[in-house]
This record gives structure tokens, C-alpha cells and sequence, in this order.
């Protein structure tokens, strides 16, 4: 799996986990994960442990402090955002209309950081990295995938992030579950995050404002398994969010609330292992090589059930776009090992052996959706 090397400014980079039973958080997420960690001796009795997937750091777990138990805060997950300068950042809150609750300090040599309240009461951290860049592994399984941010107001949430940070705001970027619509932070023109208002009935019970995290998993149903029988509690899912992808929603046995997202990577690699048909009919190898695991897909899209009745396939993107006369024995998607932020395809006419035209995943997707595509 690549290694991730830097963040750019205003992507969320860092998680860790703020628990009451540090052993108990160790083994339960181990139990979904798969990580392994090396403690950090903090004094006092405190340990900061690292978890790691195949060596590489994905997040943290940390006893809670005192402080926050006796305000009644129950264990959760913190977000990190990068910044270029934290001691700049923390001069803009106030003005903004968002709270500092703690000023700039050093963490060691790994980076500095200043923690904050935003207008709408969520707390968030930004770190400025010096030794420590971040989490090293993104999109994998038991890895970062996203963070959203539920408010109880997302027009207010996106202008203070983007006035604070100097980042675009894509607003309106996606229909949310609720009939509602989702904005998103925009980082040199890509999505880092989304802002959501939070559903009514949260708002009813007094949840305030907050961040949400959601790693990356092969199989979400497994994982929402693993959850209950290690005593966590599934609120929702998994559930298949159309474009969005599958969704698993739960908190950890000391109470600490996290999401999981099963990804196309998974998807593939799944299918693959089950899959009983030739190799070279679904190209699966050229999936599994080549995969940047970013984009969530439905698993009624997965590419390996695309079916198109009709007649005989003329080979070319653009008879692929029209539709209509198409079968996955003449057309399958083929990895083209791109670095775009989703991963790049080409269409390979099985028919006459050529390939035409490459789209990203994006794209294809929307293809297949406009035009009313279902597996069989």
C-alpha cells in the first residue's frame, strides 16, 4: 500500500481517540481493524498508542484526561486539520467568531497544534507537522477514509472553515440522506471534507455539533459483525447509499461514535476472491494491481456487473455512451494505473481488441446512472 508522504493545507490528516478503558479501545478496534501499536509512555500513566496497518501509522488511541470527564465529555474521536502555520491560524478564530480553548503549543518534536471551538460548537484541532506529518495510510481498510461534519448550520460551518483556512467551498455538492443537500471543503479544487446539517431528531436530543470520522473497510456487514460481538453498539447499517457507497455507523464499547465505508478497492478485491468466473472476463488482476481505493461505488455498479442488453458491440466509447447495445462479454473496464484522485479506466471492446478512451471512475459511474444501468 503507498505511503502517504505530506498533507496539503486544510485537509483533515490525523485522528485519535480520547477513551476511558485504553486496553479495552486497544483490543476492540484491533478486533475490527486489524491494528497493531506501539505505546508511547506519556507519564502519569498515560499512553499514547499508534496504530498501525502494516507498519504504516493510521491513528492514535489516548486515555482520556480527567479534565474532560469530570465536564461530563464521553470518550470520542478528534479530528486533526493541517495547516502551514498554526500560530496564524489561531489569530483569525476569534474574529471569526470561533472560540481558541487551547493556544498553540508544541507536541514534542512531532508538530505544533492549537485546538478550537467553531462558531456552531464543534471542536476540532489543526497541526502544523514537523516529524510527524499525519496518518501514513489513507482508503485502506481500517485506515481514514473521510470526516463530515454535522451542524447545526452548514452555511454558517463552510464560510467559517473557508474564511479561516482560505479554501474554496463547493456548497450544494451532493444530496444528503435527508432530502437535504451536503457542501464540501474544497483543497486545490478536490473534496476534503463534507458539512451537513445534522437530522432533526439529533437535533431534538441535544447532540451539538460535531465531527465524524469514517475508515475505510473491506467488507462493512463483517465489521458492523465484529462490532457487536466485542460489545459495540451499530446504530446504522450498512446500508447501500446509492453513489455514496455502504455506510456503517456504530460507537466503540466505551462510547466513542465512528462511521465505516466499505470502498471500490474492497469491492474488487472481494468480488474477486468469490468470483467463479474466467480471470481475464472481469480483468480483476489489472483491478487489484492497480487500484487507488477512493472512490465508494454500489455494489449494484460494481463494473463486473455491467449488463446492457441488445445487440452487436461496435467497440467504441462512443457507441459505450449511447448505450443500448452493449454486453459485459464485448465491453469491461480496464485499470489504467492512473494518479488521478479516482482511479483511471479504459474501455476494452472484447470484440474487435481495442481500446478506446480513458474516464475515471467518476465518470464511468455517472455513465451507468444517467442511463438507467442495473445488474443482473
Amino acid at each position: 500500500m503507498p505511503k502517504v508522504e505530506s498533507y496539503k493545507h486544510g485537509t483533515p490528516s490525523w485522528i485519535d481517540l480520547s477513551t476511558t478503558d485504553h486496553e479495552g479501545a486497544k483490543s476492540f478496534y484491533a478486533s475490527l481493524f486489524g491494528w497493531q501499536y506501539q505505546d508511547n509512555d506519556m507519564g502519569n500513566g498515560q499512553y499514547y498508542s499508534m496504530a498501525q496497518i502494516e507498519g504504516y501509522v493510521a491513528g492514535a488511541i489516548a486515555t482520556q484526561h480527567p479534565e474532560e470527564a469530570q465536564l461530563g465529555i464521553p470518550p470520542h474521536w478528534n479530528v486533526y486539520i493541517t495547516v502551514d502555520d498554526v500560530d496564524a491560524v489561531a489569530e483569525r478564530v476569534t474574529a471569526l467568531g470561533g472560540t481558541v480553548l487551547m493556544a498553540p503549543m508544541d507536541v514534542f518534536d512531532a508538530g505544533r497544534m492549537i485546538v478550537l471551538q467553531d462558531p456552531v460548537g464543534a471542536v476540532v484541532m489543526f497541526w502544523q507537522p514537523m516529524q510527524h506529518i499525519g496518518a501514513e495510510v489513507r482508503d485502506e481498510h481500517g485506515a481514514l477514509t473521510w470526516t463530515l461534519m454535522l451542524t447545526t448550520d452548514k452555511d454558517v460551518t463552510a464560510s467559517f472553515y473557508s474564511d479561516l483556512l482560505d479554501i474554496e467551498v463547493a456548497k450544494d455538492a451532493m444530496s444528503s440522506p435527508d432530502g437535504g443537500t451536503v457542501h464540501q471543503l474544497l483543497v486545490a479544487g478536490q473534496p476534503v471534507a463534507s458539512i451537513m446539517n445534522m437530522p432533526q431528531q439529533l437535533v431534538d436530543m441535544g447532540v451539538p455539533s460535531h465531527w465524524e470520522i469514517y475508515f475505510g473497510v473491506d467488507d462493512a456487514q463483517a465489521v458492523c459483525d465484529a462490532a457487536t460481538a466485542n460489545g459495540g453498539q451499530v446504530y446504522m447499517g450498512p446500508a447501500e447509499m446509492g453513489p455514496m457507497g455502504t455506510i456503517g455507523y456504530m460507537q466503540d464499547p466505551q462510547g466513542a461514535q465512528f462511521g465505516v465505508h466499505e470502498t471500490i478497492g474492497a469491492q474488487l478485491r472481494v468480488r474477486e476472491a468469490v468470483d467463479s468466473r474466467p480471470r481475464d472476463r472481469i480483468n480483476a488482476s489489472d483491478y487489484r494491481r492497480n487500484a487507488v481505493r477512493r472512490e465508494p461505488i454500489p455494489r449494484w455498479a460494481k463494473p463486473e456487473l455491467f449488463r446492457i442488453s441488445g445487440g452487436e458491440c461496435a467497440g467504441c466509447l462512443e457507441t459505450f455512451k449511447q448505450m443500448g447495445n452493449l454486453d459485459v462479454d464485448h465491453i469491461i473496464p480496464v485499470a489504467d494505473g492512473g494518479t488521478n484522485e479516482f482511479e483511471n479506466l479504459q474501455l476494452l471492446c472484447r470484440s474487435c481488441n481495442s481500446r478506446k478512451g480513458t474516464k475515471t471512475m467518476r465518470e464511468l459511474i455517472d455513465i451507468l446512472i444517467n442511463e438507467g444501468i442495473r445488474s443482473s
